[in-house]
């Protein structure tokens, strides 16, 4: 899917530039990365872009100073750039703090990558509360020290987001040291909750520059969500999420930051509830929003989503198996069917496997046909693992990641998904519970086609 950036437009290498326009030339190298293409992306954009002989180069229209992201397969790296600036890259994704950056700009890029750095190296569950805040205070000085070296250079955007991200690392990793904590040692930290959040109250989420750091939105929303509870105390559901709709409605009035967080708090909403329950806050984000990019792929996914409850037809389907062999979901009428979308890459998918192939076992002389159909960008890695893993039932290959054709026809976000289909080819739930949940044998149990008893 393509979008036009809001303040930039990419210009094909071919086309000649006016006199009147600023052009800015982003180039690299890329190395240890089998695709020839990486995909380009910020709050504006999703654009895929083609390597030749491992390397890039752009020419981009700026006009203002603006952040995106350069995706290698689950890999990536944030650059910062201005209009009349170029900037070079080297790097390898496998090893992404060896990135080199080239060019007036390379410094400030440089510290991104390094601040980035320092806040991985914090694992929250190794260290007691004490050390846990030492250890959490000196990063924070490290990453601040390295922002003022360049805070004097007049580079406001670059200021106000590195700064921001900061706060955002302090905040969710205080924020989720509890539960890491609790889940390790089996017991609650010992500290002082008023002081230990203290540094967190009033986290910023109003203003539009702070969606520039990726994933902002959800850290926003997480403060938003406490915010909620302490006017509205607990409430089950989706009463609570129409209530952060409320509260972003009344309390951001900048059109980015309100677009942001009420796109990503209705796509929260639509993974969670049925369609019919979330009309409220996707009306809401409807009338509050005036970006027509995101009314299109939210109501796009809105559509796709009351396509897909249950009762409704499932999506045609036709894919290939290790031996090339096309299988149509029109062949496997009159069967229950199980269908599991997974990569090989995907950990949760892989630990999956085992209880599939249970699933598979318990129910082998019943109506039920196991499909399990991979997103696996490379059609011989899925086949090689399959065939080594000696996987049984169904295995298809649809192919292009998170581009795949099984992906968009569900509007899927996460893998693995599981799908139920009745023996008539209707959709008994498009978000089945996974074979290690002790839900799915009773769900099938109570879908296996009649036919089976007569």
């Amino acid at each position: 899917m393509r979008y036009l950036l809001g303040f930039f437009t990419i210009l094909m290498l071919s086309t000649c530039a006016t006199e009147n326009e600023s052009v800015t030339r982003i180039s690299g190298k890329v190395s240890n990365y089998e695709d020839d293409f990486f995909v380009l992306k910020n709050f504006n954009v999703e654009d895929t872009i083609s390597m030749t002989a491992d390397s890039f180069q752009l020419d981009l229209e700026i006009n203002e100073p603006t952040y995106y992201t350069l995706h290698f397969g689950n890999k990536s790296v944030q650059l910062y750039i201005e209009p009349n600036e170029n900037l070079s890259i080297a790097l390898d994704p496998s090893v992404l703090d060896s990135t080199k950056f080239y060019g007036d700009l390379g410094v400030y890029n440089k510290t991104i990558l390094e601040n980035t750095i320092l806040s991985f190296s914090l694992k929250l569950w190794e260290i007691d509360s004490v050390n846990f805040l030492n250890r959490l205070d000196s990063i924070i000085m490290v990453q601040t020290a390295n922002l003022n070296e360049l805070s004097m250079k007049g580079h406001v955007l670059f200021d106000q987001v590195e700064h921001a991200r900061i706060d955002k690392f302090e905040y969710e990793l205080k924020t989720n040291y509890p539960m890491f904590y609790r889940r390790l040692f089996k017991k609650d930290p010992d500290i002082d909750s008023a002081s230990f959040f203290r540094s967190l109250e009033g986290y910023s989420f109003a203003d539009g520059y702070l969606y520039n750091i990726p994933y902002y939105a959800y850290s926003a929303l997480n403060y938003i969500s406490d915010q909620v509870q302490k006017v509205h105390g607990k409430q089950a559901g989706i009463k609570h999420l129409n209530s952060e709709a409320d509260f972003i409605k009344n309390n951001v009035q900048d059109t980015v930051a309100k677009t942001m967080l009420l796109f990503r708090l209705t796509e929260i909403a639509l993974n969670n509830y049925k369609p019919d329950s979330v009309q409220y806050i996707y009306d809401n984000f409807l009338s509050a929003s005036n970006d027509n990019r995101y009314k299109e792929r939210l109501t796009k996914k809105f559509q796709i989503f009351k396509e897909t409850k249950a009762g409704m037809k499932a999506k045609p389907f036709a894919y290939k198996n290790i031996h090339d062999e096309e299988i149509d979901l029109e062949e496997l009428r009159g069967n229950l069917v199980y269908i599991d979308i997974w990569a090989t890459w995907c950990k949760p998918c892989v630990a999956e496997i085992p209880a599939l192939e249970q699933l598979q076992e318990q129910f082998k002389d019943e109506n039920v046909k196991f499909v399990s159909i991979s997103i696996d960008k490379r059609r011989s890695k899925w086949q090689k693992f399959v065939t080594d893993q000696q996987m049984r039932g169904i295995q298809l290959w649809c192919g292009g990641n998170w581009g795949g054709d099984i992906i968009k026809k569900y509007a899927i976000s996460s893998i693995p998904r599981f799908i139920l289909i009745d023996e008539n080819g209707n959709l008994i739930d498009s978000d089945a519970p996974r074979p290690s949940n002790k839900e799915t044998i009773q769900l099938i149990e109570r879908s296996l086609p009649r036919s089976k008893e007569i």
